[in-house]
């Protein structure tokens, strides 16, 4: 019965996915240039939020000036795998996975180094000309892509929060990524929050769903803290909470509390995480990614701005190629 309503969930969102995508080809599909497989045990991943800007004008005018940032700062770090959220298609601004996905390729060709890509854009309307939701980008070649849809969601502001899985090319066994946004609202079904559902349907039937469990990694923005529910659906179904387990005393906040041009915006709750679960993986290390703000020119103004209003996390796991 479970699968039998995790199926219809996730027709249910593909159908309305269907009529709300953006005009763009490469939304709700895989995008790979190249055919190349994870090697050994070791795996660098980022999750970041990008911040798409919709609401917000100064967070919207910059955000071509943050892309560039975060170009920058993954050409420096070149990680295997980048988990994104708030991926936004717009009339304005385009495809920024796209502009992501060409920009590293072209500045990272001389090294053999690209990414193949893959994103879904549930949130957004033809009304308002905008579009966002989770992306991945890797290194690997991306040999499926999955989109599954929460039945726990927020009715009011509408939204179709998901978890957008792909499956990576391993040379000795292949990889699960998921990337996933929960709300950031605090409506409740009863006595738990709605991302608390989420969460537990998360891990206890999206993940299980497939024939031959993978060694699965998980980013995102889950709008809660380590010590919420929400985290302790991650942590009890078995997954690692990578930042917990590399750096136990450091809080490592994620959470902008101020405007992104604001050089003295304080850092609130980590609400952005990477969780591993794979038998006999660990962690290596993990750090803050893109964690101070940056000189910027954004119609030509010159700027100090924060990339986002979150930080990213890079996280150097060990991950053995073999089932769960």
């Amino acid at each position: 019965m479970i699968r039998e309503r995790l199926a219809i969930g996730c027709v249910v969102l593909l159908l309305c996915a269907a009529c709300y995508q953006p005009a763009s080809d490469n939304v709700g599909r895989v995008v790979n240039v190249n055919q190349h497989a994870l090697s050994g045990h070791s795996l660098s991943v980022v999750s970041y939020n990008l911040l798409h800007g919709l609401g917000d004008l100064l967070n919207d005018q910059t955000l071509e000036a943050r892309l560039e940032m975060v170009i920058l700062g993954l050409v420096e770090e070149r990680p295997e795998v980048v988990l994104l959220q708030e991926a936004s298609v717009t009339g304005g601004h385009g495809n920024v996975v796209d502009t992501l996905r060409a920009e590293l390729n072209a500045r990272l060709s001389a090294d053999g180094i690209s990414y193949n890509s893959t994103q879904i854009a549930p949130n957004g309307s033809a009304v308002i000309d905008f579009f966002e939701g989770p992306a991945i980008l890797s290194r690997a070649q991306i040999l499926e892509m999955t989109v599954h849809g929460y039945r726990a969601q927020v009715a009011l502001p509408p939204e179709r929060r998901v978890a957008l899985r792909a499956t990576l090319r391993g040379a000795g066994g292949h990889l699960d990524v998921i990337s996933t946004h929960l709300t950031d609202q605090d409506a409740r079904e009863g006595e738990e929050h709605v991302r608390t559902l989420q969460a537990r349907e998360l891990v206890e039937e999206i993940i299980p769903n497939r024939p031959a469990p993978l060694p699965v990694v998980v980013g995102g923005d889950f709008n809660a803290g380590p010590g919420s529910a929400t985290v302790g659906a991650m942590v009890g179904a078995g997954f690692i909470d990578v930042w917990s387990a590399a750096r136990p005393d450091e809080p490592g906040l994620t959470s902008l509390s101020g405007a992104i041009d604001d050089p003295g915006a304080q850092l609130e709750e980590r609400i952005d995480f990477i969780f591993l679960r794979a038998r006999a993986g660990g962690v290596s290390d993990a750090e803050l990614f893109l964690d101070t703000p940056l000189g910027a020119t954004s119609d030509e103004r010159n700027l100090t701005l924060w990339p986002s209003d979150h930080l990213g996390v890079l996280a150097r796991l060990l991950v053995p190629r073999s089932t769960p």
